[in-house]
């Protein structure tokens, strides 16, 4: 797979139509790239990192909720495996910056720990799972990253 979205004029990577594309596509492929770590060669690491800079969160303005989150997890992915700390640090600034407690009627977080995304909608726990768990990898990843000689 990895291959496919790599090769040189590939529509997968050069399909400008995908609504969704500016996460899915470089969340997988960045995800695979973390995992394979040292076993991957420059022109796929150089690609898939142009791939990546699709879901360019601070271009596209996505607001909160998933979206912003999954952005933020594929620029962790990209800043480990091209070892950039500061990809590392802004990333998670910038998802620290959601992490309040809304006034009623605000968008975000609630009182009552449900989260208010898109005015009226109420998703009690929807985002909460994705935010926990990509603060958590951050955390983990900047602490083992700078701690690194």
């Amino acid at each position: 797979m990895m291959q496919a979205l790599t090769y040189p004029n590939s529509s997968v990577r050069n399909e400008p139509r995908l609504a969704i594309g500016t996460h899915c596509i470089p969340r997988l492929v960045t995800g695979q790239l973390l995992m394979l770590g040292d076993n991957t060669t420059n022109f796929e690491v150089q690609k898939i990192t142009e791939i990546s800079f699709r879901s360019d969160w601070w271009e596209h303005n996505p607001g909160t909720g998933a979206n912003l989150v999954w952005m933020l997890q594929i620029e962790l992915y990209r800043s480990l495996a091209t070892n950039n700390r500061t990809g590392i640090e802004q990333g998670f600034t910038r998802m620290w910056q959601d992490i309040v407690v809304s006034p009623l009627g605000g968008q975000g977080i609630q009182n009552d720990w449900s989260y208010h995304f898109q005015r009226t909608q109420l998703l009690s726990g929807a985002y909460m799972d994705k935010i926990g768990l990509l603060l958590c990898l951050y955390l983990f990843y900047a602490q083992e990253l700078f701690n690194m000689n």
